[in-house]
C-alpha cells in the first residue's frame, strides 16, 4: 500500500496533540507526528479544551472538505469528568490559555480593572465550589447520553460524506492524581469507554475502538499519562504503534 497518498485527520481536544511533560528534544514526537514520519499525510485539527459537541460545528470546514482516508476521534475526558463548577464560569476564569477559535478571545492585558474582575470571579467560583462540595453535588459538562448522541452523529456524517475509516480512541485511564481532584472519574471513564466500544460495534468495518486502558493502563499509567490526562512521549509512541497496526503498516520509523 502506498501510504504517501493516505490522508489521516485527527479530531480531538488537547489530548490529541499535547505532550506531558513538554517535549525535551526533537526526538520526542506526538502520535500524529509519528504517523507523518511513516509516510501518511496528517492533518491534526484538535483544539485544547474543546468538547465534541463544539467540534461538531466545524466538521465540514475542517474535516469533510479535506476528504481524509482515516479519521481519528479522541474526545471524552473534558465531557465526562465530574466537576464542581460550570463550564462557562471555569473557562471565563482561565486567562490567555485556550488559544483557538472555539474559545476565541483577544489577549487579556493585566490592569487594575481586569485583576479586580479576576479576583471577584475566583471568589465567587471558590465559594460556589465549596458550597457544592459540602452538599455533595457534581455534574458532567456533557452527560454520557448526550456525548454518545453527538458521537454517533459525527460518525454518521463522516461515513456518509467521506467513507473514511474511523479510529475511535478511548479515554485515557486516569491516574491517582485525577481521582483525587475529580472523584469517581475512573468509574465514569470506564463506563464511557464501554459505551463508546458498543457504539463502534454498530459501524462494522467502518469504525474501530482503540482501548487505551489495554494499551497504557495498569502500572504504565504513571509514565504514559503522567499528568493524568495527556500522553507522555512514551504514550504517544505506543498509540502511534497501535494505529499503525490498525492501518496495516506497523514498520515504525525512528
Amino acid at each position: 500500500m502506498d501510504t504517501r497518498k493516505q490522508r489521516i485527520c485527527i479530531l480531538g481536544n488537547s489530548v490529541g496533540f499535547k505532550m506531558r511533560p513538554p517535549r525535551q528534544s526533537a526526538e520526542e514526537k506526538t502520535y500524529g507526528e509519528i504517523l507523518s514520519d511513516n509516510g501518511y499525510c496528517v492533518r491534526n485539527i484538535s483544539k485544547a479544551g474543546v468538547m465534541l459537541n463544539e467540534a461538531f460545528a466545524s466538521l465540514d470546514d475542517e474535516l469533510i472538505t479535506w476528504f481524509p482516508d482515516t479519521v481519528i476521534i479522541q474526545f471524552g475526558v473534558v465531557e465526562m469528568c465530574q466537576r464542581q463548577t460550570s463550564r462557562r464560569l471555569n473557562n471565563r476564569l482561565i486567562k490567555n490559555y485556550y488559544l483557538n477559535m472555539v474559545h476565541g478571545r483577544a489577549y487579556v492585558f493585566d490592569s487594575l480593572f481586569t485583576k479586580v474582575l479576576e479576583t471577584l470571579g475566583r471568589i465567587v467560583n471558590g465559594g460556589g465550589r465549596r458550597f457544592v462540595g459540602l452538599v455533595g453535588l457534581r455534574w458532567q459538562w456533557l452527560s454520557l447520553d448526550r456525548f454518545l448522541s453527538v458521537l454517533e452523529a459525527v460518525l454518521e456524517h463522516v461515513n456518509k460524506e467521506t467513507g473514511a475509516m474511523t479510529l475511535m480512541v478511548g479515554i485515557n485511564p486516569v491516574s491517582p492524581r485525577i481521582t483525587r481532584i475529580l472523584p469517581d472519574s475512573g468509574e465514569i471513564i470506564e463506563a464511557a469507554n464501554a459505551a463508546m466500544k458498543n457504539l463502534a460495534a454498530r459501524f462494522p468495518g467502518r469504525v474501530r475502538f482503540l482501548d487505551m486502558k489495554e494499551l497504557i493502563g495498569g502500572n504504565m499509567v504513571e509514565t504514559t499519562v503522567p499528568d493524568g490526562i495527556h500522553l507522555s512521549a512514551q504514550g504517544h509512541r505506543l498509540l502511534a504503534e497501535r494505529i499503525l497496526d490498525e492501518l496495516g503498516t506497523r514498520s515504525l520509523r525512528p
